[in-house]
Formats: C-alpha cells, structure tokens, sequence
C-alpha cells in the first residue's frame, strides 16, 4: 500500500526562522501554517520556496534604509528573487519576508489586535508583495487588504 499524501505543509518549502531570538518555536510553526494556508488559496505551485525572517526594529531600520532610502523602521519588507536568476530546473523561488516583531507588536496595541494576528498579517502581506501585489496606491492598497480578508488575515471591517 502507498504512503498517504503528506499534508499540505510538509509539502511547502518554506523557511520561518527567528533572528535573535525573536519568537518562539510556536509562533514559527503558526506563521509557517499560515503561509501554508494562503499559498494553497492562491494556488500556488507545491514546490514554490520562501524564508520568513522575524528580526528587531534595527534590522527592519538598516534594510528599509538601505535598499527604499527610508531612514526609519518598518513592520515588514519584502525582498524578491527575479525568475531569471533562478539556474534552469531550480524549484520557483519567490524570496524572502522580513518582519520586525516589536514594530509589529506596537502596531497590534495601536489597532487592537493580538501580536499573533498581526504578525499573521504581516507574513501574508509580505507574501502578497513577493507575488507583485503593491500597496503603494489607495487602489493597491485595497486590492490587498481585500486579498489578506479573503486569505483570513485581516479582519472584514478593516477590508
């Protein structure tokens, strides 16, 4: 008899991993299970690879800086591996999140929402940009809230 289909996320490789000790093993395996959840909605390919970073306010700060020209931190970035890099037969590669943790959890007290939640958030949101989405426009930026609520990161009202 053949083995049973392996679950939708021991099929994703994905890696969430915690700089400096930022969250703990729970909370990896909860951000892991929802980039799981949104990539299957989104149909994307089984073998399709992203690393999730959670790191600090000082990491978040030097990137935004360095690579958007942004001199403050930020919750999240996103970083974007190009297609055309990827050596012919690589497994798709779409790059890497980034979140702040404390910046996420100061967000979270600001809007009411659990530090979970919104790291939640944020990881999808993250993902949503690796996929091309932009929030850089009022439009953009509803596209993707509607997206985040139809994925079951963002509350409906907030859509």
């Amino acid at each position: 008899m053949p083995d049973p289909e392996p679950d939708s996320a021991e099929r994703r490789p994905i890696l969430v991993t915690s700089a400096a000790g930022q969250a703990p093993s729970e909370l990896l395996d909860l951000l892991f299970d929802t980039l799981v959840g949104a990539m299957d909605a989104l149909s994307l390919p089984r073998e399709t690879e992203l690393a999730l970073v959670l790191t600090d306010d000082r990491h978040l700060h030097q990137l935004n800086r360095d690579f958007r020209g942004i001199d403050r931190p930020t919750d999240v970035l996103s970083f974007a591996v190009d297609p055309e890099d990827l050596p012919p037969g690589e497994a798709p590669n779409l790059g890497d999140i980034l979140i702040s943790v404390p910046y996420a959890s100061r967000s979270a007290s600001a809007v009411g929402r659990a530090p979970r939640d919104e790291l939640r958030l944020l990881a999808v949101h993250g993902l949503l940009h690796l996929l091309g989405h932009d929030d850089e426009t009022e439009a953009g930026a509803a596209a993707m809230r509607r997206l985040e609520v139809r994925l079951g990161v963002r509350p409906a009202d907030e859509a």
